[in-house]
């Protein structure tokens, strides 16, 4: 996982992923190609890559999960 540890405004750290989208698909139990459609419904908003390759943040994945 490729995390960096950012300060915030209470003085803890916390944790901001930039996970793949392999990554993302093991957490959330689902195929690529769900994946990819939650993307498209905006369901979860990746960061793209110059390359096109996509990131996902840790929470914009649990905000799925709940």
């Amino acid at each position: 996982m490729n995390a960096s540890l950012t300060p915030s405004s209470s003085g803890v750290s916390s944790v901001v992923s930039n996970l793949t989208s392999d990554q993302a698909c093991k957490i959330l139990n689902i195929s690529r190609a769900t994946l990819h459609r939650y993307v498209r419904k905006h369901l979860l908003h990746p960061l793209r890559l110059p390359g096109g390759q996509l990131r996902f943040s840790l929470e914009d994945l649990q905000k799925v999960l709940s």
